[in-house]
């Protein structure tokens, strides 16, 4: 999916005589340092981390963070310089790694039930509150936790609805629906671009197996930019921001067959990911008033190894998709 949506950082650092990045040694490598070689190893780890960027900023500390602490073994401490330094340092958390947690703390929120629903909740009402402290607010992040109430697990009215059509590799499918574990039947995904700007989403997901996913499991997401909340027809793509890092729309679907090859190493977890390619949707109803959001969808996809990038499955297509969705998240009150 999205880079912006799963975002991995490959840092590939070595330590050499030639004064090369500092990896930040297993424990065992710097226990094993004498003085003078631990003091080069926070020397190094010093330079990294001043040339850091956000997203590297957290290894970086943390490298730098065990070398302090290895320098102190090593060499003693008796004026507490060393200690102090390894004091300013902190969690090493930065508004970076502040928003990773949030959005993690929003997708285990979302997935809740009714037993974790407390705890999860305020999980994620005290990691918004950590990203405003780290990264500052423009009332987007406190309008949230205004609008969270982690006493009730919030139940649907018996007038929301979530019903989607589609016909998948030549499967029709009539009643796809929302997740029985998400609190309501759309949710608001929060979404960065490259430059850390974060952007509102609605989510629009119809399921098959709304108890959880199974060896047959047939999910569709829509993800839509607030700038697209109107009637219209709009291209549906595989990415979630285009070249100037602008929001666009964008989907993925979970596709299942029963045989087990997206699970290659058998650990139970996903090892494929879709890629959507011709896609359009158009939303032919979108109602504050009533809340409800009403459209068409339709797109080509194949299903991809993630570790090799090559094709497991496909193309197939998805046609004549449908939704209509109640608009029962809190932001639309």
């Amino acid at each position: 999916m999205s880079r912006s949506i799963i975002i991995t950082i490959l840092l590939v650092l070595s330590v050499s005589c030639n004064n090369e990045p500092y990896e930040g040694l297993l424990p065992d490598e710097l226990a094993a340092l004498n003085c003078q070689q631990a003091i080069q190893a926070v020397e190094m780890a010093s330079q990294n981390l001043e040339n850091a960027t956000e997203p590297t900023y957290s290894v970086f500390c943390n490298d730098l963070t065990d070398a302090l602490e290895h320098q102190i073994q090593a060499c003693g401490d008796p004026d507490g310089l060393l200690q102090s330094q390894l004091d300013s340092l902190g969690t090493c958390e930065n508004c970076f790694t502040a928003t990773l947690s949030t959005q993690e703390a929003q997708t285990a929120y979302y997935l809740s039930t009714e037993e974790t629903y407390n705890d999860l909740c305020n999980n994620y009402l005290l990691a918004l509150e950590y990203q405003i402290q780290l990264c500052g607010d423009d009332g987007t992040l406190q309008a949230i936790i205004n609008d969270l109430d982690c006493t009730t697990f919030p139940s649907l009215d018996g007038e929301a609805h979530a019903v989607m059509t589609a016909n998948i590799n030549g499967e029709q499918f009539n009643f796809l629906t929302s997740y029985s574990s998400i609190p309501t039947v759309v949710t608001i995904a929060h979404i960065n671009n490259d430059d850390f700007v974060s952007y509102n989403y609605l989510l629009i997901s119809g399921t098959n197996t709304p108890e959880g996913n199974s060896s047959n499991t047939k999910t569709i997401f829509l993800y839509i930019p607030e700038a697209y909340w109107q009637v219209g027809t709009y291209v549906l793509n595989s990415d979630s921001f285009n070249s100037n890092g602008q929001p666009i729309p964008f989907g993925g679907i979970v596709y299942r067959d029963g045989t087990g090859y997206w699970d290659t190493d058998n650990d139970g977890d996903s090892d494929v990911y879709s890629v959507i390619s011709n896609g359009s949707f158009s939303i032919t109803e979108f109602n504050l008033i009533d809340k409800v959001v009403k459209g068409t969808f339709e797109f080509d996809f194949e299903i991809v190894y993630a570790d090799t990038g090559q094709i497991a499955l496909g193309p197939f297509q998805c046609m004549n998709g449908t939704f209509d969705y109640s608009l029962d998240h809190p932001y639309f009150n």
